[in-house]
């Protein structure tokens, strides 16, 4: 995964497996630097802009860890994020999370992903594929996408309430084309 980041969004930093888990770079990926030590493997990252501004991952032990530079890692054990499939940052540092678990349940934080805990059921739930995921650009509204009908179609909906009850609205029914499926979320 990867995002941008700063205040002036000029630091690209890249997640996966190996070495410390993240890499950084100041000059739009022209060369790249070893960023701090995540611990467990990371699964997502976001920019959260809003409350004390801080990048965030969630990690393979369902534990979270954020950085204000994406060299020096705070970890955060016993966080139970269960965010493995999406995070979304929304205006004031709300940070929603959801899990690849298949009961539907999105995860709230309020307090810079501190503490986390359960909000709303995601649209369309239990008629999806799996669980989905969830993206937020740090602006009023958290989107979900989840795949229906064996991946027939994929399903776009929006809340502009990111507290700890969601309020979903479709946007779009996006259908695969003719003979083919969307494999995967």
């Amino acid at each position: 995964d990867a995002t941008t980041g700063l205040t002036d969004h000029s630091r690209i930093i890249v997640i996966g497996t190996g070495g410390n888990r993240c890499t950084y770079s100041d000059n739009n990926g022209i060369s790249w630097t070893a960023g701090g030590n995540i611990g467990a493997t990371p699964k997502r990252i976001i920019w959260i802009n809003g409350g004390t501004p801080r990048f965030l991952v969630t990690r393979g032990d369902d534990n979270v860890a954020h950085s204000t530079n994406g060299v020096a890692w705070t970890n955060h054990t016993g966080t139970a994020t269960l965010a493995n499939s999406g995070l979304a940052a929304i205006n004031g540092g709300t940070t929603i999370g959801m899990s690849t678990l298949d009961d539907g349940t999105l995860r709230v934080s309020t307090d810079g992903a501190v503490s986390w805990s359960s909000a709303a059921i995601v649209p369309a739930y239990p008629d999806l594929d799996e669980a989905g995921t969830v993206v937020g650009n740090g602006g009023s509204y958290v989107y979900h996408v989840g795949r229906l009908d064996s991946g027939a179609t994929l399903q776009v909906a929006r809340s502009a309430t990111p507290q700890t009850s969601l309020s979903w609205t479709v946007q779009l029914d996006i259908e695969a084309p003719s003979g083919t499926t969307f494999l995967s979320q």
